[in-house]
């Protein structure tokens, strides 16, 4: 994943974090005045409270425990008074809890939900003194003073929590020490979008219980209609390849100005032997995007399976201007150019590919069939050696390289070749038991 909105936001976090101390994060939609504070106080300063006291604000969290427990909630399970307050907060009621993250993308959808406003995403080290960490075994409400309580949810952990690798922060004390970035509200819904194709991570992966699923789908929440970006990643993890072109279809009924789309199509298509389904998805691609060098290639390819040789050559040049590094085209140029029988410029495309990319054994094997063509044979023997170097075990390779000694009536080299074949073949056998 490189060159996306969502990189360039995780670059960003990386240049103001240390990689020796961890982080929580918080994403907030919008910049509220009070930065990050909990919804207690907030609910409190809208009670004719706009500077709760430590009094009022442990006094209101021992009502609403209290409260609660007199509707009996909780009891069955034997909630302890930290454990029912994790789950009244799941349930919206205000309450101290601060809701974190350990994952700066799942914080990163968060500051996302409303795209009016710029968002932010807050970081924080909670392993300083300043924050004391409740362990499992913690019963009460913490004790009133200024101490911050960092609570990770190992002792209760719903699958919402779960799925948001929740934490949370309690306490009176402001928090000082936080840090953020801003999110721009023009990159909100691209980074959407980004974060489910990449990182599966949405309203369906994050709110996983029927409380989360019911609220997601509530009358406040549109109806999350497809947007083209979605029916192109559903067609990218699609493995029927007919259903496959359906949603690439779908995704152009929405956008008829992606490239990508349907390049992806003409290669779906060369895989039904829809060749010129194919060549027309490319050229569509094309227009769209005139650099498309892969787009050239892939006619090509298509144009080839077509015995359209010449069209082939065509677009494998036009491949070439745009993108002369490519071996890979080199490649598919030198393999028609031996099927038009010009097997001097088959064998300058395969140079030039092996240049680019030395490693390649195929392009050495299919260099040694054409120089057999040309009755080269010991420059083809030297080509097929160099393919058993990459490969010790291309067959093929074996077999050119034996032919090419018997046509320089070297019977003996030719049966060391065989022998040599044979124990190659024996010792794959070995390797395979």
């Amino acid at each position: 994943m490189t060159n996306t909105i969502v990189s360039n936001y995780i670059e960003e976090i990386a240049g103001k974090t240390s990689k020796d101390k961890r982080y929580i994060y918080r994403g907030q939609s919008e910049d509220y005045a009070d930065g990050v504070v909990s919804t207690a106080i907030r609910r409190l300063k809208k009670s004719n409270l706009p500077n709760p006291s430590k009094e009022e604000y442990f006094e209101y969290h021992t009502s609403l425990i209290n409260d609660a427990k007199s509707y009996r909630y909780g009891q069955d399970s034997q909630l302890s008074d930290i454990g029912l307050l994790i789950d009244l907060q799941h349930y919206g009621a205000a309450t101290g809890l601060i809701d974190f993250s350990e994952d700066f993308l799942i914080a990163l959808w968060f500051a996302c939900n409303n795209t009016d406003e710029d968002g932010k995403v807050f970081f924080l080290d909670v392993w300083t003194d300043e924050f004391k960490h409740l362990e499992a075994q913690e019963e009460n409400l913490p004790a009133q003073g200024e101490q911050l309580y960092y609570l990770h949810t190992n002792f209760k952990s719903t699958a919402r929590i779960f799925a948001q690798k929740g934490v949370f922060i309690f306490g009176y004390k402001k928090i000082n020490n936080i840090k953020s970035i801003t999110i721009k509200k023009s990159d909100k819904e691209v980074i959407r979008q980004e974060l489910k194709q990449y990182f599966n991570i949405e309203e369906k992966t994050l709110f996983q219980d029927i409380y989360g699923f019911a609220q997601v789908n509530n009358t406040e929440h549109k109806y999350g209609i497809k947007t083209a970006s979605d029916y192109f990643q559903e067609g990218y993890e699609e493995k029927d390849q007919k259903r496959k072109i359906s949603l690439y279809q779908r995704t152009i009924e929405i956008n008829p100005d992606d490239s990508k789309v349907y390049y992806n199509m003409g290669i779906v298509y060369n895989e039904l032997k829809e060749y010129k389904n194919a060549i027309n998805a490319y050229e569509r691609a094309i227009e769209i995007n005139p650099n498309y060098g892969k787009a050239y290639c892939n006619m090509g390819i298509a144009y080839n399976e077509l015995k359209e040789y010449q069209n082939a050559i065509d677009a494998y040049e036009r491949a070439i201007e745009i993108n002369p590094d490519d071996s890979k085209v080199y490649y598919n140029m030198g393999i028609v150019y031996s099927k038009l029988k010009e097997y001097q410029n088959a064998i300058d495309a395969y140079e030039r590919a092996v240049e680019i990319n030395p490693d390649d054994g195929k392009v050495y094997y299919n260099m040694g069939i054409v120089y057999n063509e040309l009755k080269e044979y010991q420059n083809a023997i030297n080509a097929y050696e160099r393919a058993i170097e990459i490969n010790p075990y291309d067959d093929w390779a074996y077999y050119g390289m034996e032919t090419s000694y018997n046509k320089l009536n070297e019977p003996k080299k030719a049966i060391n070749v065989h022998k040599k074949h044979q124990k190659i073949l024996e010792q794959r056998k070995t390797g395979l038991k």
